[in-house]
């Protein structure tokens, strides 16, 4: 009898091992093992300390999962290490492991755009057994519907430039630019780029003046778990001071935050605030 039930289990993985010593050349687990026919809780620990879980014999065990005898010796031993001594790893380490994770997880990703740095982020995630989902279809009434949310009814024109925007923005989605458009009088104004949202509208406003028409959506394919195109109050008050006369969201797929302060403030500074289908 052992002390832990993991060391159990490494007593019998040990025994099968040493039946087969297929592994013997593999580390100096196999052949410290092979001077044994018993096992004492030390020597399991002994051979616990000697294994650096390199998975060389797991990949080249017979009797190793799905097999009925469920061998995995770097798995087992692992827990055993953990157990007769909690690991005491110094903060620099941690952080030296950290930034070579990092620094691995970059080298695959092909363009330093947001969406690509966040998707291999998700794919790490992922492969850790993590799945990552979009949270907003958990949120009731967070996204735009189709139509007049707020403000006035929109003009004739004023959904032509509209459409232009979108148009435009599905164009240049695919080089990673163009979350934000402003359109007026079927001129293009601002496509947004590096500088973000609010500096590209203002840079808009500043060539044609007053009653721009503005449009937010999504790059085509975009990965909406973690990044969405989504308006709210600050938004609003940036149109109004900008003079925009219109802005249109994605239907079903931009959020607008905080949904009512945001309808009031567009109502009460007359911006049409609208859902593009």
């Amino acid at each position: 009898m052992h002390g832990t039930k993991i060391l159990e289990e490494a007593d019998r993985l040990m025994t099968v091992c040493n039946s087969c010593r297929y592994c013997e050349g593999l580390c100096a687990v196999f052949p410290a093992m092979e001077m044994r026919r018993s096992f004492s809780d030390g020597d399991l620990n002994y051979l616990a300390n000697l294994c650096h879980g390199c998975g060389a014999c797991y990949t080249d065990c017979q009797f190793s999962p799905p097999h009925e005898f469920n061998v995995n010796v770097p798995k087992v031993l692992a827990i055993a290490r953990a157990v007769d001594e909690p690991p005491r790893v110094e903060l620099r380490w941690l952080v030296a492991g950290w930034v070579l994770c990092a620094l691995a997880m970059l080298a695959k990703v092909g363009r330093f755009s947001d969406d690509a740095v966040l998707r291999a982020i998700a794919a790490e995630v992922e492969a850790d057994g993590i799945p990552v989902i979009d949270p907003v279809p958990l949120i009731d009434g967070v996204l735009a519907r189709a139509g007049l949310e707020a403000g006035p009814a929109p003009t004739s024109a004023q959904l032509k430039d509209l459409a232009l925007a979108f148009e435009v923005m599905r164009a240049l989605g695919n080089f990673d630019i163009g979350q934000a458009v402003a359109v007026r009088n079927g001129i293009v104004a601002a496509v947004e780029a590096a500088e973000g949202t609010d500096s590209a509208l203002r840079r808009g406003a500043t060539l044609t003046g007053k009653g721009m028409v503005v449009a937010k959506a999504a790059k085509p394919g975009q990965d909406l778990r973690f990044d969405r195109p989504a308006i709210g109050p600050a938004t609003i008050e940036l149109l109004a001071e900008i003079g925009a006369a219109m802005i249109g969201v994605e239907a079903h797929g931009a959020m607008i935050l905080e949904r009512a302060r945001t309808l009031e403030r567009a109502q009460a500074l007359g911006i049409t605030l609208y859902g593009h289908e």
